[in-house]
C-alpha cells in the first residue's frame, strides 16, 4: 500500500516527514510546537484531527511486480550464498571453472535460475489473463524448483 498525507496542500509520502514538517523549530534548535502522539485508532480519523488527509492507496502493479522480481532475486541470492557464492550470479560465473565442483554448482544455478524465470513469467501470464489469482512471495517461492548442486566433495581441479 501506498500511504499519502496531504497537509495544505502537500504531500508526504512517509509518516516522518509529515511529522517533520508540523514540528516547529525555534532559533535555539527547541520544539516548541505541535508534538503528534503515536497514531491510535483508525489513521484517516486520527490525521483528520490535525488537519491532514490520510489516504491509502493500492501499490500500482509496475510496483507490485518490481518487489515481486526483487523477492524472487533476493531468495536465489540467499540460496547461492547458503552455498557459499557471494549471489547467483557469482555461482554462475564458474561456468568455465576447472573446478569441477565450481563447474557442476554453476551449471546447476544457470538452469535453476532460468527455470525459476520461465515459471514466474508462467505465473504471470495466467494472473494477467485471469486464470489464477495474485500470489503472494511466499506462495511463489512455495511454487519454485529445488536446486540440485554438484555432489562432487572435492575441489580438485581439471587438467
Amino acid at each position: 500500500m501506498i500511504k499519502n498525507y496531504t497537509f495544505n496542500g502537500q504531500t508526504y509520502n512517509t509518516e516522518v516527514a509529515l511529522r517533520q514538517h508540523l514540528t516547529t523549530v525555534d532559533e535555539q534548535g527547541e520544539v516548541y510546537s505541535l508534538a503528534v502522539p503515536a497514531v491510535d485508532g483508525d489513521p484517516a480519523a486520527f490525521w483528520e484531527q490535525y488537519g491532514v488527509t490520510y489516504t491509502e492507496e493500492e501499490d500500482p502493479i509496475s510496483v507490485r511486480l518490481k518487489a515481486m522480481e526483487d523477492g524472487i532475486q533476493a531468495y536465489m541470492d540467499r540460496t547461492a550464498h547458503d552455498r557459499g557464492y557471494d549471489n547467483i550470479y557469482t555461482a554462475i560465473g564458474y561456468l568455465n571453472s576447472s573446478v569441477q565442483r565450481f563447474r557442476e554448482d554453476a551449471e546447476a544455478a544457470l538452469a535453476w535460475r532460468d527455470q525459476i524465470w520461465v515459471l514466474c513469467h508462467r505465473l504471470l501470464d495466467q494472473w494477467q489473463a485471469g486464470e489464477i489469482e495474485a500470489l503472494t512471495l511466499e506462495q511463489v517461492i512455495e511454487r519454485l524448483p529445488e536446486i540440485h548442486w554438484s555432489e562432487t566433495a572435492e575441489y580438485e581441479q581439471g587438467e
